[in-house]
């Protein structure tokens, strides 16, 4: 309960790291938006200060080629990469342009590295109650493989405005209609940021963070 009292009150909005860097810890459709590339990819090299990443997927975005550099996360006081880097690791990578030839992974905090393991899809949030003993100690959610890859890609096709406007009148009984996991929190992390803008009360987004972004 104290922690869920947390999550609402305060890391739902935001995480803020006091100190020279401002850190605001990115949600996985903010990701998608942001991001100039987002691929799957399994690295194949690594170097001092970089990853080389082998492409198997281009989700949005277009490479030349089959692989691809990017710069890896250097762990921080408020942010830990949830692993070591290892040859054979394989992730949906959310990356911006660091330099001509060189990617880098959106957020503060490496959120947008999302770990894919057997079969089964992750994203690293602290809003989750839930832990993963294959993720160490990383609070995430876990997304079936395949559903994944086809939320995100119907996300990057049509967003969220058809859904909020077909369903404003009606939000939190049509959160529980979408079928796809992580449509669903995309959705419900949009409604519940912006709930004023929904005519949500307080009471509602409560609601809504502790059936869909919680657990």
């Amino acid at each position: 309960m104290y922690k869920l009292s947390l999550i609402i009150s305060l890391c739902f909005l935001f995480v803020r790291a006091h100190g020279a860097t401002d850190y605001n810890r990115l949600f996985i459709g903010q990701l998608l938006d942001l991001a100039e590339l987002v691929i799957e990819g399994e690295i194949i090299q690594i170097e001092d200060s970089t990853i080389k990443i082998a492409v198997k997927h281009q989700l949005k975005g277009r490479i030349q080629g089959g692989t691809i550099v990017v710069r890896q996360f250097r762990n921080w006081t408020c942010a830990v990469r949830w692993s070591k880097y290892e040859v054979g690791q394989k992730a949906v990578y959310c990356l911006r342009r660091f330099k001509s030839d060189l990617f880098e992974v959106i957020g503060s905090g490496n959120e947008g590295e999302l770990p894919i393991l057997d079969d089964s899809l992750y994203f690293i949030t602290y809003i989750s109650d839930s832990v993963y003993p294959e993720l160490g100690r990383e609070e995430c959610y876990k997304f079936n493989y395949d559903e994944a890859i086809l939320g995100i890609e119907e996300y990057l096709k049509k967003g969220l405005n058809f859904w909020i406007i077909q369903n404003k009148d009606k939000l939190l009984v049509a959160m529980g209609l979408i079928e796809n996991q992580l449509l669903q929190k995309i959705a419900a992390w949009k409604v519940a940021t912006d709930y004023r803008d929904f005519d949500l009360t307080i009471g509602e987004r409560t609601q809504l963070i502790m059936s869909y972004l919680a657990k």
